[in-house]
């Protein structure tokens, strides 16, 4: 099979402005994924959604829900980044599969990146349950604010390199032998993507050319989880990222979602 393949493209399809969704190793992030993009189609018809994921998990079901679907990637548990690195988008939206729509301004996502090259999500401190993971050093001084489960960029080259970076470099991280961050980050961080991205964008004097890069933070409305409250969202939660297990995500559209899930082996190595 060749690499980025397009299994399926709808002929209306068009590549100035898309999402993205991405569904590698597990199934069960094919199956979130189609109830993800129908909740989107729902507020927009319109949207060109295009889905990376491997053949083997691939139904007639997605045919109906994604305008694109490509085949061909590394089989990884964060193939996410270099999915992000080969958008086929001249803007894109890169969105977590265990996400739903829940607004109508939807419609209106392109417009928050204004004159920035990528836009992420917001973290929150009182969202992520591992307490050793909050800020990115030992000292407590840089708060990992930067979320990877959205992501809103225009493709030039470097925002190409940033993801291709971030792909490969978490590759490392998480494969290394050894903790080189050991003198100032918790160990904890080995296994976390926010990690690698913490070190692209704080620029801790690794990525010197990522600085002239303009990276901002979406407002919470745009990216929320389920343990936000109305207290900690300004305006309707447009999009909220839903526990893999949520009855929520069970229940929401798709009659024939399942649970059951297939695991592949990892196979990244060779698109690095």
């Amino acid at each position: 099979m060749k690499t980025n393949e397009c299994l399926y493209k709808n002929p209306s399809i068009s590549y100035d402005k898309g999402i993205i969704y991405v569904a590698s190793l597990n199934s069960f992030y094919y199956e979130m994924a189609l109830v993800s993009a129908q909740s989107l189609k729902d507020w927009d018809p319109t949207s060109n959604i295009t889905l990376y994921t491997h053949e083997s998990f691939v139904d007639e079901r997605a045919f109906k829900v994604f305008d694109e679907i490509r085949v061909g990637i590394p089989v990884f548990r964060r193939a996410k980044m270099w999915c992000m690195a080969n958008t086929p988008y001249d803007v894109t939206l890169y969105n977590d599969c265990d996400s739903l729509v829940l607004h109508r301004d939807i419609k209106k996502i392109y417009d928050i990146l204004g004159s920035s090259d990528l836009v992420f999500g917001e973290n929150r401190a009182y969202a992520v349950a591992n307490k050793n993971v909050i800020y990115l050093d030992k000292k407590k001084r840089h708060f990992a604010k930067w979320h990877g489960s959205f992501c809103l960029y225009r493709k030039t080259d470097l925002t190409i390199d940033f993801h291709s970076t971030w792909y490969s470099e978490y590759v490392k991280q998480l494969y290394s032998k050894t903790w080189e961050y050991e003198e100032w980050a918790n160990i904890d961080w080995k296994v976390f993507d926010m990690f690698t991205l913490g070190r692209l964008v704080n620029n801790f004097g690794e990525f010197d050319k990522f600085k002239q890069l303009k990276i901002e933070v979406a407002e919470r409305r745009w990216n929320t989880s389920t343990v936000d409250t109305k207290q900690d969202v300004v305006g309707k939660p447009v999009i909220v990222q839903v526990p893999k297990n949520s009855t929520l995500m069970k229940e929401y559209f798709h009659p024939q979602f399942t649970t059951k899930n297939t695991r592949l082996e990892e196979n990244h190595l060779k698109f690095l």
